[in-house]
């Protein structure tokens, strides 16, 4: 988002052997032990903007815990971001409608970063007899990474239950299932950390609360000066070039 961040703390509160994140039979709760050791940072450092992200599963893992941390913490001065790397769905329309809720209120910011062939965002897929609101789905802004361009997209403006984006995802999901080898490829963190580079320059120019601004509600953050809000954004040719990523797709 262009902020340069001069004295960072950085805590990983998923750094034990157990992956299972609410535990039973305990005094006390993961996710109470994550807001515990949260809060003590944010007191600690007041002025500290508070960031929580993940890839695949932990992306999923960091999302339940934003809704949590935006609720109890977040402001419009200073609200909590999630940035989700290669993350599932980790939810059902109406926890999205929770989400945008902190979202217009100013107190949540939230981007999911996908490879446009990578499945594991694509899922859970629900069954077409599926009542709407208990379809699982993505929140937030969707940053859509193809070969030679990246797609912004806003979850409840556009959301997945809508033919033309339903359509877009079957697409997809075919073409990624018609090479099972490359799909640990295409999930890797390593591939989306290329795949960004590529588009480094262009998203310098880029700042997340303007989207916010110009999609969700106007005047919601301060915004930059330049209010630059492109739904399809080309890619760079520094790195790996669109050419070469295309045919890592098709090989």
């Amino acid at each position: 988002e262009g902020e340069r961040v001069q004295n960072e703390t950085t805590t990983n509160v998923f750094e034990e052997d157990d992956d299972v994140m609410f535990e039973k039979n305990v005094p006390k709760c993961r996710l109470a032990r994550i807001l515990e050791e949260v809060n003590m940072l944010r007191k600690a450092n007041p002025d500290f903007r508070i960031y929580l992200t993940g890839h695949s599963l932990g992306g999923a893992l960091a999302l339940l815990t934003a809704l949590e941390v935006a609720a109890k913490w977040g402001t419009n001065q200073n609200p909590v971001t999630y940035i989700g790397i290669g993350n599932p769905r980790a939810a059902t329309i109406s926890f999205r409608d929770v989400v945008e809720t902190l979202e217009r209120e100013g107190k949540l910011r939230c981007l999911g970063v996908h490879h446009h062939l990578d499945i594991v965002p694509m899922m859970p897929n629900a069954p077409m007899n599926v009542q709407k609101k208990n379809a699982y789905c993505q929140v937030g802004f969707q940053m859509l990474l193809r070969s030679d361009e990246l797609e912004m997209k806003y979850s409840p403006t556009d959301d997945s239950s809508s033919s033309s984006w339903q359509k877009s995802i079957g697409a997809r999901m075919a073409k990624a299932v018609s090479r099972v080898d490359k799909i640990p490829v295409r999930h890797h963190y390593l591939t989306y950390m290329s795949r960004l580079q590529s588009f480094q320059a262009p998203l310098d120019k880029l700042h997340l609360n303007d989207y916010y601004n110009e999609f969700v509600k106007p005047g919601l953050f301060s915004g930059s000066d330049k209010k630059m809000t492109p739904t399809h954004v080309s890619a760079s040719q520094d790195g790996q070039s669109a050419a070469e990523h295309e045919a890592d797709e098709n090989e």
